[in-house]
């Protein structure tokens, strides 16, 4: 079998006909974690992994590791379109606001400094340096947005900040069910809904991994800021219906041991770049 181009990236679970296509910074991590179980995974060579993953938990996205799931991109379109259109599949995936999105990807993969990216962006001006302060996270934040105006192609540089539409190959997958974060709950009840359908009992297991150690609740963005996401992903805002984003004050502002916390996560991802740097050298 020839493996097509633009495919989206997923897994398929051949039993109980299900397709899902995760995107990045919208629970994808949990939802893959309700299918693994839902399969069977146990992973249980995944201490084996060379994927440059900075928990355990992440190496849910390492698809080598599923042995009883097959992916979305070893297919070709007309079989994920063959998929598409068969009723007794449910092809699903999950959405988020973009402005929650964006900051979420930048606060846990670049502010956080995880190895991989910064191996291919920390010679970027807009980098964001190890913050000592709210402002600092503000300010370095706001560089990244300002990027994303300047230069259209770093909207796609990388799979955490690209627009949802894309990621979701919009134009010509056709899902059944198209959730969002802020509902996660619905997506659940209707994933249960179709296994029940298909005659699989039990109870579909809600997992809640990858938790954003600091999120918009944190910080407190300027106005002109948020609609400048919201222009960037202007298609992402309207066909997916999302209203614009209104920020009170934050709830639990970055100062002191959350400070200290995001430090240390820092230290630690610096140091497991170094021990990945040093076996790409053996």
């Amino acid at each position: 079998m020839t493996v097509m181009e633009n495919v989206p990236i997923g897994m398929v679970l051949t039993g109980p006909q299900v397709a899902y296509v995760p995107v990045p910074k919208a629970g994808c991590t949990s939802m893959l974690w309700t299918l693994a179980d839902l399969q069977g995974e146990q992973f249980a060579n995944r201490n084996a992994s060379l994927e440059p993953e900075t928990s355990r938990t992440m190496l849910v996205h390492d698809a080598a590791l599923w042995q009883h799931t097959n992916t979305v991109e070893a297919l070709t379109r007309a079989e994920v379109s063959a998929i598409c259109d068969d009723e007794d599949w449910f092809v699903f995936t999950l959405t988020r606001h973009p402005v929650d999105r964006l900051f979420g990807a930048w606060g846990s993969k670049l502010l956080c400094r995880e190895p991989t990216f910064v191996r291919r962006f920390e010679q970027q001006p807009w980098f964001p340096s190890k913050p000592s302060s709210h402002k600092d996270i503000v300010a370095d934040f706001g560089r990244f947005v300002t990027a994303l105006l300047d230069d259209p192609t770093l909207r796609r540089a990388d799979r955490h900040w690209q627009p949802q539409l894309e990621i979701m190959h919009a134009d010509w997958v056709r899902y059944t069910h198209i959730g969002r974060t802020d509902s996660y709950a619905a997506t659940l009840t209707a994933l249960q809904r179709h296994l029940q359908h298909r005659g699989r009992d039990g109870i579909v297991t809600e997992r809640r991994e990858n938790k954003a150690l600091i999120g918009l609740a944190n910080v407190s963005l300027p106005r002109r800021l948020i609609e400048s996401i919201e222009q960037i992903y202007a298609e992402d805002m309207q066909q997916l219906g999302y209203k614009p984003r209104r920020l009170g004050p934050p709830t639990a502002p970055v100062s002191g041991p959350l400070l200290l916390a995001l430090q240390a996560i820092i230290d630690r991802n610096e140091r497991i770049g170094d021990l990945l740097e040093l076996a790409r050298r053996q």
